[in-house]
């Protein structure tokens, strides 16, 4: 072929735009310090800390992280701090003046389910001071089995205590201080190998329910789960950054 070359035609490069952080506008309180805002048993790990650190200023003083990053061994001793408290619970409301015979019969019925199933010390758990204090020794098969028992358990005493009058249906959104450990008793416990507080990006956060929805979704939280006893937060992607309101 013959005549002039052809000139060199350059190719486009493909432009990535950057990815633009998402922002928000709340109303900074300030009044937290780490000590007020952070409960002491409190576990973190680098993205944890980020996390509560950047919220902190939001919340009121009447709201505290109660729950944060949980190692694998942590998310089995749950399901053991749950069975245990779930018997206390029961073995309570046995013994309260209010309960009737028929009570008494169906918290025995739920409590003999129950210990189909016991960890290895049986007790303990609920008072640990920091997770995985009390060792259990029967096993992660053995939890794993004692997680589908006590799942159904939870859901029976729920009517229980419903029925009896410990919980008060209508106010469990955000129940008074006296009802929350009753809450807390009957309320969903993970599956220890799906647990979402080992991603380091969960929290569980006590104290008025409904102040710590409205603002944990206003702060970016991609899952905000109400549990009566206190809510669970996820911040999968991290927090937005956060303007002042003026």
């Amino acid at each position: 072929m013959s005549g002039t070359p052809m000139a060199k035609v350059a190719v486009p490069t493909k432009t990535v735009a950057a990815a633009v952080k998402p922002k928000v506008v709340a109303t900074r309180f300030g009044l937290h310090t780490r000590s007020t805002w952070v409960r002491a048993a409190v576990k973190e790990q680098p993205n944890t800390t980020a996390i509560i650190s950047t919220i902190m200023p939001y919340f009121p003083l009447s709201c505290q992280v109660i729950s944060g990053w949980l190692s694998d061994e942590d998310l089995y001793w749950k399901v053991n701090y749950h069975w245990d408290l779930l018997v206390t619970r029961l073995e309570m409301f046995s013994e309260l003046k209010t309960t009737t015979g028929d009570g008494v019969i169906g918290a025995q019925s739920i409590l003999k389910n129950l210990w189909t199933v016991p960890p290895n010390p049986p007790r303990g758990y609920m008072k640990d001071k920091n997770p995985s204090d009390t060792k259990d020794q029967t096993g992660h098969a053995q939890t794993i089995a004692r997680h589908s028992v006590l799942k159904l358990a939870k859901q029976e005493a729920k009517l229980l205590f419903t029925w009896g009058g410990v919980l008060t249906t209508k106010l469990e959104k955000d129940p008074p201080k006296a009802e929350k450990p009753w809450w807390l008793s009957v309320a969903p416990v993970a599956n220890p190998t799906s647990g979402k507080h080992a991603t380091g990006y969960a929290l569980d956060i006590a104290g008025s329910n409904e102040t710590t929805t409205r603002i944990a979704r206003l702060l970016g939280a991609t899952l905000v789960f109400n549990e009566a006893s206190h809510v669970h937060c996820e911040f999968k992607m991290g927090v937005p950054t956060i303007l002042d309101e003026t």
